[in-house]
């Protein structure tokens, strides 16, 4: 693991978040990010997705964006936007992998989810059921209401007029969990 920073800056930024337990002096906060092994491994086991070729191919093509040692001044936009790329296949496949199983309760998230209807039909219940799921995953906790919010009107602000048929609905969830795993509090330590 590589040098961490704390105190004032990128650490202040990122410890204004609500994941800091209460009674956690700020400058008593150590942040690192995850390192590239980490990212792809936390992926991995929270989607349960098996990295396919086109994963593989992605992720050799932009691991040298993503963090080495987990310095937070690792961070940048190239990292975020090769993370943001490689969440987004992991999500893919874990998407369509949980819209193949007939039994809800058997997906790894989604358990309210009718990929046979359209975005549309996501009720507000729903949508706050895949944000809870979403958080469980790569945050390993239930979001906060705040969080919850966030997700839940990400993913209605995702919803369009053209978004008509059920081949949407993948598309829709994809933007929430592409989000969610690329967040702060899924990337670092």
């Amino acid at each position: 693991m590589g040098k961490a920073r704390t105190g004032l800056g990128i650490a202040l930024a990122l410890a204004s978040l609500a994941w800091i337990p209460s009674g956690v002096a700020r400058a008593d906060v150590t942040i690192s990010l995850k390192t590239f092994d980490q990212l792809y491994n936390s992926l991995a086991v929270a989607t349960r997705v098996t990295p396919d070729t086109a994963i593989k191919t992605y992720f050799d093509n932009v691991k040298l964006r993503l963090p080495k040692t987990g310095d937070v001044e690792e961070m940048s936009a190239p990292m975020l936007t090769g993370l943001t790329g490689l969440s987004g296949l992991f999500c893919e496949r874990m998407i369509a992998n949980d819209a193949r199983i007939s039994t809800p309760a058997n997906r790894r998230a989604h358990r309210q989810v009718d990929f046979t209807k359209t975005p549309a039909d996501m009720t507000e219940a729903i949508r706050q059921s895949v944000a809870t799921e979403y958080a469980r995953l790569f945050w390993q906790r239930d979001p906060t209401a705040a969080e919850q919010n966030l997700i839940v009107d990400l993913i209605g602000n995702a919803i369009t007029t053209d978004d008509t048929t059920a081949a949407a609905t993948p598309k829709i969830l994809k933007i929430a969990c592409t989000a969610t795993a690329t967040s702060l509090l899924a990337i670092v330590n």
